[in-house]
């Protein structure tokens, strides 16, 4: 059985203030809102949920911590994954403050190295990419965005 994210649930975590919890069980999420709104929050938590790191805050600040705590908020926050098919272990709760995470993330160490190299692209990446392929002569009407994903979705699924 493939591994299954159904949920997440995020507490007073980087811009998210409150309790937060949304259903991730369909085969397409789309996560879609105004700046500010806790996006890039949402994708850090789940990061650290999976792999128990965020390592593409680590790579810009080296006392990234300091961040993941809602400022307004109690000086902690949580993250909750739940995931189905992952040998047994579907629930993972990961508590942060601002000098440490109580580690609870669901992938192995192995897993969690595969997903951070491979499963991940950071803003940054993901704009230049797209930048590469928007000056591409093309004879298609698609966008750049939907021309990238389907490359990505062929090279994804002739890995398995």
């Amino acid at each position: 059985m493939i591994p299954r994210l159904k949920t997440i649930t995020i507490e007073d975590f980087r811009s998210i203030r409150g309790r937060i919890s949304i259903s991730m069980d369909a085969p397409v999420v789309l996560i879609h809102g105004q700046n500010g709104s806790g996006k890039t929050s949402l994708l850090s938590a789940l990061e650290l949920g999976l792999t128990g790191a965020v390592p593409s805050l680590r790579r810009v600040e080296p006392d990234y911590l300091e961040q993941l705590p809602h400022k307004a908020g109690s000086g902690s926050g949580s993250v909750e994954l739940e995931i189905s098919g992952l040998n047994g272990r579907e629930r993972g709760r990961m508590v942060v403050t601002q000098k440490s995470v109580e580690k609870d993330h669901l992938l192995s160490d192995r897993a969690a190295r595969f997903f951070s190299e491979r499963c991940y692209l950071g803003q940054s990446t993901l704009g230049r990419l797209l930048e590469i392929y928007e000056h591409q002569e093309t004879h298609e009407t698609d966008s750049p965005l939907t021309r990238l994903s389907k490359i990505c979705l062929v090279w994804t699924n002739s890995t398995r």
